[in-house]
């Protein structure tokens, strides 16, 4: 009896520890059958919902499911072999599925488990029997939430098997804007020239900018400035310069305000920020320029631009020109200032 009462001791001593569960993948926990059947009741109770409703817009949907996420989430890292079994069972809805994986991020003691979490789910995710939008939202409401490089190898691999569906690979690529690991920097440029996908590369290219703006890496300066430099209707530029203006790439300099003094409007909106957030005196001299401009939207997005710069100069001839803006932009940038001016 004494023995029984001790095992049963270290057993939930085990569960409390998450640097123990860490040391082991998850199908190999030890299982206790109180917790599991709660798990089972909610998510029954998910998957009956889900699947009543489904095709409908149906009142208190959202609330319903918040609150039973919440009940998963109290039970906490405990249920998590049940869940993950969940995740992978076919008969289950798929929002039913979705659901649960977007709750795991936010429970308490996850922090140490990333490893053997990322690792249950990244064999889901490389399942291609599993569902398309549970695959989906394992990247994008659990992988990118935990923001865990151990995701990477697993990332990659969805990237580069064009047979997977467009909108897995997308959200695989999203990834990596919350998920700044340079192993993944050649990955997204050979999607660039390899995805058949325009979706995924443009966002191969935001993760790109991400990943420069986060940890310093060039190598993705010459690919994108390529595309800058393209005279053609690129669909790609604009997110090309979106990423370089990031990283705020001094390179990008030239080619912006060589394309504003020949009057170049494509992707104007993104030049005139692009300048802005780069913020050098060149930058900041081209964009009070644009300020005088006759087009109302150009002088609105340069004023924006160079409110964000924070420059007291450059807020001062704002200011000085908001009589030149009709009153629903007035008001805009006139709370903007506040704003910089708060700061």
């Amino acid at each position: 009896m004494r023995r029984m009462m001790f095992l049963v001791l270290m057993l939930n001593v085990f569960f409390l520890s998450g640097e123990s569960l860490s040391e082991l993948p998850i199908d190999k926990w030890p299982r206790d059958k109180e917790i599991d059947d709660k798990v089972k009741q909610i998510v029954k109770r998910m998957d009956w919902w889900a699947k009543k409703t489904e095709g409908l817009d149906a009142l208190g949907w959202n609330i319903f499911f918040c609150r039973l996420g919440e009940k998963l989430m109290k039970i906490g890292i405990k249920g998590l072999p049940y869940m993950l079994e969940s995740v992978r069972d076919e008969h289950l809805d798929w929002e039913t599925r979705v659901t649960i994986v977007s709750n795991i991020p936010y429970m308490e003691g996850i922090d140490t488990l990333h490893r053997v979490v990322i690792s249950a789910l990244g064999e889901i995710l490389l399942d291609k029997r599993i569902n398309e939008s549970v695959r989906a939202g394992i990247c994008s409401y659990c992988l990118e939430k935990l923001k865990d490089t151990s995701a990477t190898p697993y990332l990659i691999q969805v990237m580069e098997d064009k047979s997977n569906p467009e909108r897995v690979r997308w959200c695989a690529a999203h990834a990596f804007v919350f998920i700044p690991d340079e192993r993944a920097v050649k990955p997204l440029l050979k999607n660039l020239d390899e995805d058949p996908s325009m979706e995924v590369k443009k966002i191969s290219i935001s993760a790109l900018g991400a990943i420069g703006r986060k940890t310093g890496n060039k190598a993705m300066v010459p690919k994108l400035m390529g595309i800058v430099e393209d005279k053609g209707r690129n669909p790609l530029r604009y997110f090309a310069i979106s990423a370089l203006g990031a990283m705020k790439e001094d390179r990008l300099v030239p080619l912006l305000t060589q394309s504003i003094k020949n009057k170049d409007k494509r992707d104007f909106d993104v030049v005139i920020w692009a300048l802005g957030n780069i913020g050098t005196p060149e930058c900041k001299e081209v964009l009070l320029q644009l300020l005088k401009d006759e087009d109302e939207s150009i002088r609105f997005n340069a004023a924006n631009a160079l409110i964000k710069t924070g420059d007291k100069g450059a807020i001062s001839e704002v200011e000085r020109s908001l009589e030149r803006f009709s009153s629903g932009y007035r008001e805009v940038i006139g709370k903007a200032l506040k704003e910089a001016k708060k700061e």
